[in-house]
């Protein structure tokens, strides 16, 4: 496109030579740029895909280790009412900020999945970080008014 233009204002004399002879320099410096990107996208393609394949491998054990963490919540001590407020609610804060970093987590996994192009692999992680958030608002909106019951 930028030749046949500079053509077009040398056939109608509009163009001048010195801008004429810059842009022509542009475009060879376009295209030296576009042949060492090229070259250079062929010499990190393996560990593109290496590193892609790590990051797959990565996101699958932490879905697992989410998947853990959830069925884990069902033998905390706050699922027992013996248990007690006070101890209770301390248990359901530490699980919180448990959940909190694994989200944390998750994020940078995101941001990899979607920089390689699989974003739908951190879909189960996310959804049972979601679910997590969920049963723990539930059993602290329970324990809080077993509390204004107890009181």
């Amino acid at each position: 496109m930028i030749e046949q233009t500079l053509r077009h204002l040398q056939e109608l004399s509009i163009g001048k030579e010195k801008e004429i002879d810059k842009t022509k320099e542009l475009k060879k410096a376009q295209m030296t740029l576009h042949n060492i990107g090229m070259t250079v996208q062929k010499e990190i393609d393996p560990f593109m895909k290496i590193q892609s394949e790590k990051t797959k491998n990565q996101i699958a054990g932490f879905e697992e280790d989410m998947k853990v963490f959830h069925k884990s919540l069902r033998n905390k001590p706050y699922t027992e009412y013996t248990c007690g407020v006070e101890k209770a609610q301390e248990n359901i804060t530490g699980t919180k900020e448990t959940a909190t970093e694994h989200k944390k987590e998750l994020e940078k996994y995101t941001y990899f999945s979607e920089m390689f192009g699989f974003p739908d692999l951190v879909e189960g992680s996310q959804k049972t970080l979601e679910t997590v958030d969920a049963e723990l608002l539930v059993i602290s909106t329970l324990w809080d008014h077993i509390d204004e019951t107890v009181k």
